[in-house]
């Protein structure tokens, strides 16, 4: 978060984010039904490309996981964009929890959550995890994921206490996404490797295949 983004993205970012019709709005407490309706739409759009192991979301499941979260949830931590009031596109980020929960020795009891919150208000936290990014298809590759990643740097710029995000894993088989992270600026830090054993060894090995682009 120390760097800024990158000129030429931000460049885009900008260009984009002044096209009527746009709008970035981000999660309110106030107007959480609706919200999780329009996150489901995007959510369930955006992934069905990856149909052999796509399941949809439903409301009542986001709402359920949201509340559970309630403690640590930021409401410009969840976005979504929407083209003439139809979501778009959708950006889920947490604060990373462990940096508090390292400190309570593995316990959740009375005097451990109270210790919890006086950590989160001493604003220990300096880490959010981006969890999830999605666009609907037909928005895809216009610009709305750089002026979505304005509209979050903006908000972080109120949070000089995080001074990273780490963009959870982002699998070689979602290019498109990989290319956007590098655009803004990341670098790798880890790399995961999934391994498969056949049992049956006369069976070919079919990796997981690359959406169209």
């Amino acid at each position: 978060m120390t760097k800024g983004l990158a000129p030429k993205f931000l460049k885009i970012a900008e260009w984009f984010g002044k096209k009527p019709g746009y709008s970035f709005r981000h999660f309110e407490w106030e107007t959480v039904d609706k919200f999780i309706i329009d996150f489901a739409e995007v959510f369930n759009t955006a992934w069905a490309s990856f149909k052999e192991n796509f399941e949809p979301l439903e409301p009542a499941y986001i709402k359920k996981t949201i509340q559970k979260a309630k403690a640590i949830i930021d409401e410009e931590f969840i976005w979504i964009a929407y083209h003439k009031e139809r979501p778009v596109a959708i950006y889920l980020m947490y604060p990373d929890v462990n940096q508090i929960l390292r400190k309570l020795n593995g316990k959740l009891t009375l005097p451990a959550m109270l210790k919890f919150l006086y950590l989160k208000r001493k604003k220990t936290m300096t880490r959010a995890r981006g969890v999830l990014m999605g666009v609907i298809p037909q928005y895809q590759n216009k610009g709305i994921e750089s002026a979505m990643a304005l509209a979050v740097s903006k908000a972080m710029a109120n949070k000089p206490h995080y001074t990273e995000i780490e963009f959870s894993w982002v699998a070689d088989f979602n290019p498109k996404m990989r290319r956007i992270w590098f655009a803004i600026g990341a670098v790798p830090a880890k790399n995961y490797i999934t391994y498969r054993y056949l049992f049956d060894r006369d069976k070919p090995f079919k990796r997981y295949p690359i959406p169209e682009q």
